[in-house]
């Protein structure tokens, strides 16, 4: 599923030639662009290996990019763009007429992500950097992400009548925030990446925060994913009467009670992260970068106060 989005990213875009500083973007761009290469084949981002495949020194690479970091975080927003629209593309290819664009879009999304091998490998050869440049708030691949749901969310708001019960920004960061705690959770907080709960917990908190007014939403019978063997009937068709709502901030508390306390104990470095690649190495996230990264209780306060609020209050 991975296999069209490089290709994509490498693919020549039209260029229309300026008199003034069009000709340095476009050098910069090339760096850009044989970078992801590298990191889609799972090879290590080294910059002198990369000016001699360029047919540049060492110094002129720096000049034209910037440090390492910096050329890091431009090839994977590249790779990120090209997730995304391979995302949509797929998704919208089958969307059955009626159906909304946020959450299918995100299945493929998290599908994606997960069979990127290339990205994993730099998740166990450098954890703390590319943790660093792909979670960070203020970065190029985590804004990206919450501004394209947030679009998604909208486009859905103005063809659907979809209302949302918070503000679809916040929405969008709580969405892309759970999707990290589960597709980096062994970096993070010692556990297997976890696709599937990531698409059925960004789903119960979709349909826990939104409501549709073109049509009865009562009659939905299933919250699906992309396994067609995994369907889960909602609670209110399965519990007796009076008892949804406990259930619903039972859910809520455990939620919170797991996802805190991963956050502890990584921030403590009683957890290692789960790579066989790191252990051979023995190499290890610093405290403080865990620390950085593991605040994510929140969002998960958030998520599950989101999801108890309509049953609590009815």
């Amino acid at each position: 599923m991975f296999d069209g989005v490089f290709h994509a990213a490498a693919k020549p875009r039209t260029v229309v030639r300026a008199r003034t500083g069009r000709r340095s973007r476009d050098r910069s761009a090339s760096v850009v662009a044989a970078a992801a290469r590298w990191i889609y084949e799972g090879r290590r981002l080294d910059m002198q290996g990369l000016a001699d495949e360029l047919g540049v020194s060492r110094v002129t690479l720096f000049r034209r990019i910037g440090s390492r970091e910096e050329l890091l975080s431009r090839a994977l927003r590249l790779l990120t763009e090209r997730t995304l629209e391979a995302a949509v593309a797929r998704w919208e290819a089958e969307r059955p007429p009626g159906e909304l664009h946020t959450p299918g879009t995100g299945r493929y999304i998290n599908a994606i992500v997960s069979q990127a091998t290339g990205l994993r490998r730099l998740l166990d050869d450098e954890p703390a950097l590319a943790l660093r440049v792909l979670t960070d708030p203020r970065g190029r691949v985590q804004t990206l992400m919450v501004a394209f749901l947030e679009e998604l969310l909208h486009r859905d708001i103005e063809e659907f009548g979809l209302v949302t019960l918070i503000e679809p920004g916040a929405l969008a960061y709580a969405l892309v925030r759970l999707g990290e705690s589960f597709l980096y959770a062994d970096v993070l907080a010692a556990r297997k990446p976890d696709v599937e709960t990531a698409v059925f917990l960004q789903q119960a908190l979709f349909e826990a925060s939104c409501r549709r007014t073109d049509r009865d939403t009562t009659a939905r019978s299933e919250i699906k994913d992309l396994s067609p063997e995994r369907a889960v009937v909602p609670a209110a068709v399965i519990v007796p009467a009076g008892q949804a709502e406990e259930l619903s901030l039972a859910s809520s508390a455990s939620t919170i009670a797991s996802c805190s306390a991963s956050s502890r104990l990584a921030s403590r470095v009683r957890h290692r992260p789960f790579s066989s690649g790191m252990d051979s190495r023995k190499k290890t996230i610093p405290p403080t970068q865990i620390q950085y990264h593991v605040f994510h209780c929140p969002a998960v306060w958030a998520a599950a106060l989101v999801t108890a609020a309509p049953w609590a209050c009815r």
